[in-house]
């Protein structure tokens, strides 16, 4: 991922002098939180940029992809308002197939989806999806509701495995690590409210509970 900095960094300056891109017709949102995630897996697959628009909540993703890459406040920031780049979301997309088919092993679309379970944090609705390999491995699709329609919720999803370079990016504390912690903090609790499984230390339990309380501390300025 980190091959792709250069185009994420791009983006903080040539946004300012951007003309826009032509207007396209996307699909239609997802209804319901299974639909959400089917179309999804189904997306990823094929690597339908459109469709991935549609139903996967895009300031995650940002996140994530700006983590990865190192990026500090104001480039995340930027990535965030301006979008993710074209060629970077083709190459994270084909990387994250390619990651996501290892545990799917047989591909894609072998994963089979259980019944979505709602919940709620902080009111903001999200459903829980099962998803299980062919070979049984089973984790979450986490996505949520918004004005009535659904989308895969990444940080949600993936968040609670970034809980190390979340609390380095969260030390500090300037009006633009607050208004991301403000972007942050309802989906990283819900993701981190389902069962964590057996390979959760001790160590890291208490590093969560210092980001949760460092977050709501951000956000309360």
């Amino acid at each position: 991922m980190r091959a792709v900095a250069a185009i994420l960094l791009g983006v903080v300056l040539l946004g300012a002098c951007s003309d826009g891109t032509p207007e396209v017709t996307l699909p239609p949102p997802a209804e319901g939180a299974e639909e959400a995630v089917t179309r999804w897996l189904d997306a990823v697959g094929r690597v339908d940029l459109d469709e991935l628009r549609v139903v996967v909540e895009p300031r995650g993703v940002a996140i994530l992809l700006g983590l990865e890459n190192r990026l500090d406040g104001s480039e995340m920031l930027a990535l965030i308002d301006q979008g993710v780049p074209e060629e970077t979301l083709q190459s994270y997309w084909s990387s994250f197939r390619a990651d996501f088919e290892a545990f799917a092993l047989d591909g894609i679309a072998t994963i089979d989806l259980g019944t979505a379970f709602p919940f709620t944090v902080r009111d903001q609705l999200f459903a829980a999806v099962p998803a299980t390999g062919a070979e049984g491995g089973t984790t979450e699709i986490i996505a949520a509701e918004v004005n009535g329609y659904w989308r895969v919720d990444f940080m949600a999803t993936f968040g609670p495995g970034f809980v190390r370079a979340l609390g380095s990016f969260f030390a500090d504390d300037t009006a633009v690590v607050r208004s991301i912690a403000a972007m942050v903090n309802v989906p990283l609790r819900a993701g981190m409210s389902r069962e964590p499984g057996d390979e959760i230390t001790d160590e890291l339990a208490a590093e969560i509970d210092v980001l949760l309380v460092r977050l709501d501390d951000l956000v309360n300025q």
